[in-house]
């Protein structure tokens, strides 16, 4: 077979031999989504290279295999310690050789794992310096993933409108039938992660038509590409798009996909987050049995070395399953969780709704006062940040507590403009729910 002629060939040190046996066994490796036999392969090459003599073109070689390796481990293994190292120690070898074409895709990866352990100020550094190379290079495909990465950590930073536009830019020159070619490349495809970052940003805007559209592209264009990464990304991404648009029930097949193609291909936070999907989708279908499993999702999740950046938004994915199964004492305690976490920031917005709600379950009336504090808390965040749809929410819940006070006129008023600030997806829940407090037609 090829591995063991590969083998055979390491113990030779025959280089050239071994390159020829490279490319085919790595692209079967990523086709097939084996990245731990990824990671093999790049180390035993690295180590034959660390034995011979240093050039510019061996050095190139080391940071290409270097950054294959550390993408590999964040796949598998997570977010941790040895994947940084990984990263730091491509990035000093592609120092070595100041040439953009190895410098970039080790701050690619670098800016991908700052943001996912929500290291930001870092993230932002790296981004730039990602879109600062592609545009002195005029690579349109390095462009792409520039505009990409810079477009998330924008949109996350208080500037979604801003953040949208670089993301838009990176969709306009993402071809799908163009299928460039660069040596030891792993990971989702950087295509569909704009398709799918642009998405959650159009949601997170209020631009629901689009933002359904976009994912609804990303998830048949991922299918279409036949990559397993590419393919567990595209699926969880897209879930949580569908999720913020309230379609539970686009979500089940999703989860459903997704578990399969990370038990074929051993991605052990794909499998829990298909659970937590699975385990959803059945409670809004109202399944009561979705509960055990969502929760085993999450327990396998906290397992893994997961991203500490999407913890606050799991335990909000939590905390709605407890409480579509009526435990709204858990799930209170769950958006707590959450609260510590995200408070003060633009990410705390749905917590702050759902835990008015879940005071009033609770406690009715007493609770009025903290909820309405909440709603108040999460309405101003909104604003300041531009998510019009947690606005809008925090808005309905506050105008229909006023109602019949004297804080009724202000607060209708204030709902009005920002229901009026929506261009499209107006039979969306949240937005009917509006109207009907306006008194307007549903």
């Amino acid at each position: 077979s090829l591995l063991l002629a590969w083998r055979h060939l390491l113990e030779d040190g025959s280089l050239e031999s071994l390159y020829d046996f490279l490319d085919p066994l790595w692209a079967l490796h990523d086709a097939k989504g084996w990245y731990a036999g990824v990671i093999d392969l790049a180390r035993d090459l690295l180590g034959l290279l660390g034995t011979l003599p240093e050039t510019p073109e061996l050095v190139r070689e080391k940071v290409a295999l270097q950054t294959s390796v550390a993408r590999a481990l964040m796949t598998i293994s997570g977010y941790g310690a040895e994947v940084e190292a990984a990263f730091k120690e491509a990035l000093s070898l592609s120092d070595e050789t100041g040439q953009v074409p190895e410098r970039f895709p080790v701050l690619r990866s670098l800016t991908s794992l700052y943001t996912l352990s929500g290291d930001m100020r870092n993230a932002a550094h790296t981004s730039r310096e990602m879109l600062k190379l592609a545009l002195a290079h005029d690579d349109p495909a390095m462009e792409m993933e520039a505009s990409m990465v810079v477009g998330v950590h924008e949109a996350n930073s208080g500037a979604p409108e801003q953040g949208l536009a670089r993301l838009e830019r990176a969709v306009e020159l993402y071809d799908p039938t163009e299928r460039r070619h660069e040596r030891f490349r792993l990971g989702p495809n950087p295509g569909i992660q704009s398709l799918t970052s642009s998405a959650l940003v159009l949601a997170m805007l209020g631009h629901n038509d689009r933002a359904l559209l976009r994912a609804r592209r990303a998830e048949e264009e991922s299918a279409a590409l036949n990559h397993p990464a590419t393919r567990a990304y595209a699926l969880h991404h897209v879930a949580f798009v569908y999720s913020g648009l309230g379609r539970f029930d686009l979500i089940g097949d999703l989860g459903n996909e997704l578990l399969t193609v990370a038990i074929d291909h051993d991605y052990p936070i794909w499998r829990a987050v298909a659970m937590v999907w699975q385990g959803l989708a059945a409670l809004a279908a109202g399944d009561a049995g979705g509960l055990s499993r969502l929760e085993e999702g999450m327990t396998l999740y906290q397992g893994e070395s997961a991203p500490p950046v999407f913890w606050p938004m799991m335990l909000i994915l939590l905390a709605a399953g407890n409480a579509m199964a009526g435990r709204l004492d858990v799930a209170l305690a769950r958006v707590d969780d959450s609260l510590e976490l995200t408070a003060g920031t633009p990410n705390a917005t749905e917590a702050l709704v759902m835990r008015g709600d879940l005071l009033l379950g609770i406690h009715g009336v007493e609770a009025a006062d903290e909820a309405l504090e909440g709603w108040e808390t999460a309405l101003a965040i909104a604003q300041e940040a531009g998510f019009r749809p947690a606005a809008l929410k925090a808005a309905t819940r506050i105008a229909r507590m006023a109602m019949g006070t004297d804080r009724e006129t202000v607060a209708l008023q204030r709902l009005s403009f920002i229901h009026d600030g929506f261009t499209e997806g107006f039979d969306a829940p949240d937005l009917v729910a509006a109207r009907e407090v306006l008194g307007r037609p549903t």
